[in-house]
């Protein structure tokens, strides 16, 4: 079962549903939500650390998917990729996960 990560519900569904901690999966609309905000929140604070003005405005580049950076953009993203920066690990692991989506079988997810 696919489901929402709303805590009450998830609760609900445990108290009341046989074996549902077997069942439950969630959903990838949910789940990427929250790495999207770790990938953010990684940002953030890599600016406030390293004060550096090339991450400045540089928001919305870390939020886009790989195959959808605009063209425009991607010599400065790669430019940015280039300086080993934690916000371009949290970046990379984050299109690793998407991969997770396609997965055909447990062993290969």
């Amino acid at each position: 079962m696919s489901m929402d990560m709303w805590e009450p519900f998830f609760q609900s569904n445990l108290a009341h549903l046989p074996k549902a901690s077997e069942k439950i999966v969630f959903d990838r609309f949910h789940i990427m939500g929250h790495v999207v905000k770790a990938v953010d929140t990684v940002r953030k604070q890599e600016v406030r650390e390293r004060l550096n003005p090339e991450l400045k405005g540089s928001k919305y580049l870390w939020l886009y998917s790989k195959e959808n950076l605009p063209e425009s953009q991607r010599q400065r993203f790669e430019a940015l990729r280039a300086m080993n920066l934690k916000v371009g690990r949290a970046w990379a692991m984050r299109e690793e996960l998407r991969t997770l989506w396609h997965a055909t079988a447990l062993e290969d997810a």
